[in-house]
């Protein structure tokens, strides 16, 4: 059998949006597919998405977000930092 050559692989981050409940604002759930390590954070208002609150969270981390791809009911955030915790 012939193996596939994959050009790089990619760290992936699950993120999904906690809706507001009566003791709590909207939040973002942040998961590492790779580690399996999840954070909770508020959501920001100023940003203007999911994505865009997920993405700033991860960046003051350091870690670069190369792509994304779009579910109805999360987002894959992708990275090539295996390194950094996101905690």
């Amino acid at each position: 059998m012939k193996t596939k050559k994959y050009p790089f692989i990619l760290h992936g981050y699950k993120a999904s949006y906690l809706p507001a409940t009566n003791s709590r604002g909207s939040r973002i759930k942040i998961q590492s597919i790779y580690t399996n390590e999840t954070v909770i954070i508020p959501y920001d208002c100023e940003y203007d998405s999911l994505n865009d609150n997920a993405i700033n969270y991860l960046e003051k981390k350091g870690i670069e977000v190369l792509s994304l791809a779009n579910h109805k009911d999360y987002t894959i955030l992708l990275s090539n930092d295996f390194e950094t915790s996101i905690k």
